[in-house]
C-alpha cells in the first residue's frame, strides 16, 4: 500500500491525465533536468500536472542550505498552492528528469472541479497528502536524531519501492546521497557516512545510487533502540 507521509510521492494508477488530454484542458510543457520549473517567492498562479519525468519541490536558503518537501513522480499535482491561494510560491520546483507537465490555470483548477468529481477528489488527496508528509518530516526532524532519520526513510523507500530479491529488497527508486541530505536535513556528509556504517554493519548494499535493504531489522534497531527488548517482552507475555 503507499505510504502517504513520504516525501517521493508516486501515483500507482494515473486516471487523470488521460482525462486532461482528452478534454484537452491545460497547456503542455518540457523541461530539461536541473531546469527551473518555478522559484520561491515569485507570483504564479498556475499548478502542475507531472506526465512524465520526476520533479523535485524544495526550500533554499540564502547561504545556499537546501531542504527537499517532496520528489514527485509521473501521475502527481504540484504547486496547487498558489494556484488556491493566490500568494507566492513558497518554494522552488525543479526537473531531475527530462519532464513534461501540463499546466494548468485556476480557471481549469474551477472548470475541472464542476466537471469531474475525480479530479476534485484527485486535487483533495494530493493536498493533504502534503499536510501528512510535511507533518512527518517536522516531527522527525524534531525527535530523531541523523542514524534515525535515514533508518526511517530507507525502511519508508523499503514500504513504498522495494522489490523483493534473493539478497533483500531492492528500491526501485535511485538517488544520490545529496539528494538524500536534502530529504532528511542532515549534511551530505553526514549521510554519507551514516550509509557507510549501515553497509559495514551488512544492513544496506549501496552501489553508485541503488540500495538493497538486507536487513530490516536492523533498520529497526537503529529507529527503535529498545525494539529488540520489546519484541522480547511481548514474546512473554
Amino acid at each position: 500500500m503507499d505510504s502517504f507521509d513520504s516525501p517521493w510521492i508516486k501515483v500507482k494508477e494515473d486516471k487523470i491525465g488521460s482525462k486532461l488530454i482528452l478534454k484537452k484542458i491545460g497547456m503542455p510543457a518540457s523541461f530539461k533536468p536541473s531546469e527551473m520549473i518555478y522559484f520561491q517567492g515569485e507570483l504564479s498562479n498556475n499548478f502542475y500536472y507531472l506526465q512524465e519525468g520526476r520533479v523535485k519541490v524544495f526550500l533554499l536558503e540564502e547561504d545556499g542550505t537546501e531542504k527537499t518537501f517532496s520528489i514527485h513522480e509521473p501521475g502527481c499535482f504540484f504547486g496547487e498552492a498558489s494556484a488556491i491561494d493566490q500568494l507566492p510560491r513558497p518554494c522552488n520546483a525543479c526537473a531531475l528528469t527530462p519532464t513534461k507537465l501540463i499546466v494548468l490555470s485556476p480557471s481549469d483548477l474551477v472548470l475541472l472541479m464542476q466537471l469531474d468529481s475525480e479530479f476534485f477528489y484527485g486535487i483533495l488527496q494530493s493536498l493533504t497528502r502534503k499536510i501528512r508528509m510535511l507533518t512527518c518530516q517536522v516531527s522527525n526532524i524534531v525527535f530523531l536524531g541523523a542514524e534515525q532519520r535515514i533508518a526511517y526513510l530507507l525502511l519508508k523507500f523499503a514500504a513504498d519501492f522495494g522489490i523483493a530479491t534473493n539478497e533483500g529488497i531492492k528500491l526501485s527508486i535511485s538517488f544520490t546521497d545529496q539528494d538524500l541530505s536534502g530529504i532528511v536535513g542532515n549534511s551530505r556528509v553526514t549521510v554519507t557516512k551514516t550509509l557507510n556504517t549501515f553497509k559495514r554493519e551488512g544492513l544496506i548494499k549501496k552501489k553508485y545510487r541503488n540500495i538493497t535493504i538486507l536487513n530490516q531489522m536492523g533498520l529497526l534497531e537503529y529507529l527503535y533502540p529498545d525494539y529488540e527488548s520489546r519484541v522480547k517482552k511481548l514474546k512473554t507475555l
